[in-house]
């Protein structure tokens, strides 16, 4: 009689469920972007500023349409430089080619990319994997769709409450 019942419901249970949201995600570990990364830093956001590049974010939909995304450069004082080279005269400088969703809500879906979310001015230090592109900006490690995997937020205790 078990099995008379669990076919049934089985095939219930399968057709009542969603189909799965997921998305891959490219994530290197630090060896490999220390290695092959143009520009290694430790640095802070001192001004954002928005484009008028309006785009599709390569590689990922949301209900078969495409993400529209507005362009983003975010200038960053350098503090530490561990690998790659800045210019030498004045404050060290980097300047970062981003994006922010153009529908904010985009950002509470399910499996949603990963944007970056930058506060200049607050004293946030990041540590940075970037690539350079040949307008000589640069861009995060892994890409455009989830960058918070090469530029992440460090915790500084001393700025802690």
């Amino acid at each position: 009689m078990r099995s008379t019942v669990v076919g049934p419901v089985l095939s219930i249970a399968l057709a009542i469920c969603n189909v799965s949201m997921a998305r891959p995600v490219q994530v290197f570990d630090y060896d490999k972007m220390a290695s092959e990364a143009d520009l290694v830093v430790i640095a802070t956001p001192v001004e954002t500023k928005e484009l008028d590049e309006k785009t599709d974010l390569p590689g990922v939909r949301w209900n078969n349409q495409p993400i529209r995304v507005v362009g983003l450069e975010t200038r960053f004082e350098v503090s530490v430089c561990f690998k790659g080279k800045l210019p030498a005269e004045g404050k060290l400088t980097v300047v970062l080619h981003h994006y922010r969703l153009e529908n904010p809500e985009l950002a509470e879906v399910p499996n949603a990319v990963q944007l970056l979310r930058l506060t200049p001015g607050d004293s946030s230090q990041y540590l940075m994997f970037l690539k350079r592109v040949d307008d000589g900006r640069y861009e995060p490690f892994n890409g455009q769709t989830d960058p918070v995997y090469s530029v992440e937020k460090l915790r500084n205790p001393r700025m802690a409450d």
